[in-house]
């Protein structure tokens, strides 16, 4: 038998590269490359040893004249023994702590090879050598045996490591005796709120670990939890600075969380980019940070400086992205940190891929440092140049050690929630709006530089048209129309701010794409743009609003079919009458200020059939109406108080006041949220008059006077070409008795009779006929029959019927 050292220099000795005995031996190249391996007269290493046997397989024919075959090879290369007293030499582990990347590394022996590579973590490094692990509880539990039979000795740093991953392993142990086990009351929790179970073992999960991933859902109070730890690592003195990470729309819900929660001393500042990140020690107690994640790794160097003890990531899942910079600067501030959580109802939103990211932000020792890795491991790729996911392996393994640190939970775990949860989402307006929206409030009216205006004469209008900035729309008017001192026409709805869009936009996205959410909202204007971001997101939506026909199909849609997964509903319509179950969750984009309205809508979803906790998510615009309203509406309160003793005085230099306060009331859902409504959802609302409603209405129309009078004056304008000059403008009363004469005229077509057997609605009608049209002379679009311009108005009205089927 003869091995491949013996084969390799046979076959050497005959040809040394020479044309005179080509084809008896090597070539050229090869013989070359050999005999730099072999002259340096050491024993070939196993890997050497390999390729010469692969090299020799082309020299099958020469092998065979010096009756050598190449299946008889022997695959032996003699080995290096360490012996010490004729007895094999432990190997070593050390332990190199490096902060950037701590390692333990094996000195190990080529016949302990394929067990060293068996061991959890490992990785063979060439340049030295070595077996390189992680430093985790799995490998632990793998190099503990050798470690207790003598065959591998540890250093001092590498048992200390040992010791403290035993103690790990422990805790980890502990961790999960917690998820199963009831708790009791714990009276160690920092908190003014009393918690619930699930809230405790939150809390006992993230004192036990050094770091822990809440993975609670939406409502059910993760912020408790986590506040909570914070404050008793504080109290033990283990940390005096916390940085919370957020994204935008809820860092200044944090402050306020704290207020309601901690009874520990504490410092919060809310880091704003347009101000000077002020890193001074906090003034007593612990020292709490709140930054968006857009803004922390701008700044990454200063936050490492700063040195934080613990950091708080809520809604992690921000930083899924792991290729993205905001997530590597935050993986680096990670590795400075000891102490960590991350919070979310939704850790994986696109795929079992996003968990990577946050786990390495967290804890690297958990799915490893390298994304290749964890993607190899746990992914199958495929399509188009193997770039592509195409299914996914070893998910049972990737949600175990995932859990190792982790706490699950869902509504439908949560059984000690209430019925009903609130939540109040804060964010501020643009600065630009946030000026009009003062502007307004001050000077009763809002111009823009294009001649346009918003107006709110008295003070029931001026709440309603500071409630739809807050919303982010407004019906404008144009200053140059005005006759006689009559109030301008409204001709268009502006778009003010989008700060409110921005928070529907990011909750969707943090919702699993499977989740059902009731959307109420009051004006049709805001239903539409909510409705075209659930399109971005590629969300199924179905809405019910006053413009908005088939009612009965909508609502059958949304709670039976699992594609159609957002609802949007006008509060005045989709406030009555209907069980929306499929969902748990509520979010209010804007309220009438009818409590009745506000307590019909929560309770479309929270009533029989409904099995979970329902969270009712209340998007307000910061230190504006929003906060008031839902303020009186929550407490079951007036809302003439809101507009007699509190905005009246807020808005205007003199408070009126009534004898009824239901008067008020009734005209808040009469009069004015009529004018609201038929200009944003094209309906009305009517109530009969009384007396009371008479007299109220005399005193509104003294304020509205004086208003007016302190108001700018508009700008003189000529009249229109179709109106007579000086011809003087009809009474009220005239006016009907024209509209009922020509509603009953037989002769005359009304516009909105063609609009309905087109199938259209009459306001889109008439705002594209006024581009083509003149519109006719009298009060409203009427034709006589027989009118030449009649024929033309039916055909434009086919073209725009045909264009509307086709979308």
């Amino acid at each position: 038998m003869t091995t491949v050292l013996e084969a390799a220099k046979t076959l050497l000795s005959v040809c040394d590269g020479a044309r005179a005995k080509d084809g008896e031996g090597f070539n050229k190249f090869d013989s070359r490359f050999i005999r730099s391996i072999i002259e340096k007269g050491k024993d070939l290493t196993e890997r050497q040893e390999q390729v010469i046997y692969k090299l020799l397989r082309k020299y099958t024919v020469q092998l065979n004249t010096h009756n050598i075959h190449y299946e008889d090879i022997q695959q032996v290369a003699e080995r290096r023994v360490y012996t010490v007293n004729n007895t094999t030499e432990p190997m070593v582990l050390d332990f190199v702590d490096d902060h950037r990347l701590p390692l333990f590394k094996l000195h190990s022996r080529i016949d302990f090879a394929k067990k060293a590579k068996s061991i959890a973590t490992a990785w063979w490094h060439p340049e030295t050598k070595t077996w390189t692990y992680s430093p985790t509880v799995q490998f632990f539990d793998g190099v503990k045996e050798y470690i207790k039979d003598g065959i591998i000795k540890t250093t001092g740093q590498a048992s200390a490591k040992l010791v403290e991953l035993s103690r790990i392993k422990a805790r980890l142990e502990k961790v999960q005796d917690i998820k199963t086990q009831t708790p009791a009351s714990d009276n160690s929790m920092p908190c003014r709120i009393k918690p619930f179970s699930h809230q405790i073992k939150a809390f006992q999960i993230g004192t036990t670990v050094d770091q822990a991933a809440l993975l609670m859902e939406q409502g059910t109070g993760k912020t408790l939890s986590a506040i909570s730890i914070a404050g008793a690592r504080y109290l033990k003195g283990e940390i005096k600075r916390l940085l919370v990470l957020a994204p935008l729309s809820v860092v200044s819900v944090w402050k306020n969380e704290f207020e309601k929660i901690a009874t520990f001393s504490y410092t919060v500042r809310v880091f704003n980019k347009k101000e000077v990140l002020d890193l001074r020690e906090a003034p007593k107690g612990l020292d709490v940070l709140v930054i968006n994640y857009e803004s922390a790794w701008r700044i990454i160097e200063k936050l490492i400086k700063w040195n934080p003890g613990m950091i708080i990531a809520d809604e992690s899942q921000k930083i899924k992205n792991g290729r993205a910079k905001q997530s590597k600067g935050l993986h680096k501030l990670g590795d400075q940190v000891k102490y960590k959580l991350i919070l979310s109802g939704t850790p994986v939103t696109q795929g079992p891929m996003d968990v990577w990211s946050q786990y390495r932000f967290l804890n690297p020792t958990i799915f490893g440092r390298k994304f290749l890795s964890f993607r190899e491991k746990y992914a199958v790729m495929g399509g188009y140049g193997g770039y592509q996911i195409v299914a996914y392996k070893n998910l049972p393994e990737l949600a175990d050690k995932a859990h190792s640190i982790a706490y699950r939970v869902t509504k439908a775990e949560a059984l000690d929630l209430p019925a009903q949860v609130d939540q109040v989402v804060t964010v501020p307006l643009e600065p630009e709006a946030k000026e009009q929206y003062k502007q307004l409030e001050k000077d009763f009216i809002l111009e823009f530089g294009n001649g346009k205006e918003v107006k709110a004469p008295i003070v029931l209008t001026q709440l309603l048209r500071l409630q739809q900035i807050t919303g982010g729309f407004v019906p404008v008017e144009s200053s140059d129309v005005k006759l006689d001192g009559e109030p301008n026409e409204i001709t268009e709805v502006m778009e003010i701010s989008k700060a409110k869009l921005d928070m529907v936009k990011e909750l969707l996205e943090d919702f699993p794409h499977n989740k059902k959410v009731v959307i109420f909202a009051r004006f049709i204007p805001e239903i539409e743009a909510i409705e075209e971001i659930a399109d971005q997101l590629k969300r199924k939506t179905v809405v019910i609003s006053g413009t908005h026909k088939n009612r009965a199909e909508s609502i059958e849609k949304f709670q039976n079919d699992p594609e159609v997964t957002i609802l949007i509903a006008q509060i005045q319509t989709g406030g009555l009458g209907i069980t929306l179950t499929a969902s748990d969750t509520v979010i209010f984009y804007s309220t009438t200020f009818s409590f009745a309205d506000y307590e019909q809508a929560k309770a479309r979803v929270h009533r029989i059939g409904q099995a979970h906790s329902v969270t009712y998510i209340h998007i307000l615009a910061e230190d504006t109406v929003d906060e008031d309203i839902l303020k009186i509406l929550q407490s079951k309160g007036n809302m003439a108080k809101l507009i007699v003793d509190t905005l009246s005085r807020k808005f205007s230099k003199k408070p009126f006041t009534s004898s009824s306060n239901r008067d008020i009331i009734n005209l808040i859902e009469t009069k004015e949220d009529s004018e609201m409504t038929e200009e944003t959802k094209g309906t009305t609302t009517t109530a009969p008059e009384t007396d009371a409603k008479a007299d109220l209405k005399n005193k509104l129309a003294k304020i509205k006077k004086s208003s007016e009078a302190k108001a700018p004056t508009a700008k003189k304008v000529a009249e229109k070409p179709h109106v007579e000059k000086n011809k003087v403008k009809d009474t009220k009363a005239e006016k009907k008795e024209k509209k009922v004469s020509k509603t009953s005229n037989p002769k005359l077509i009304l516009l909105k009779d063609l609009a309905a057997e087109a199938g259209l609605n009459p306001r889109d009608v008439r705002k594209v006929l006024r581009k083509t049209f003149k519109r006719p002379e009298g009060s409203s679009w009427s034709w006589e029959k027989g009118d030449s311009e009649l024929a033309a108005v039916k055909a434009e009205l086919k073209k725009i019927a045909k264009a509307a089927s086709k979308k």
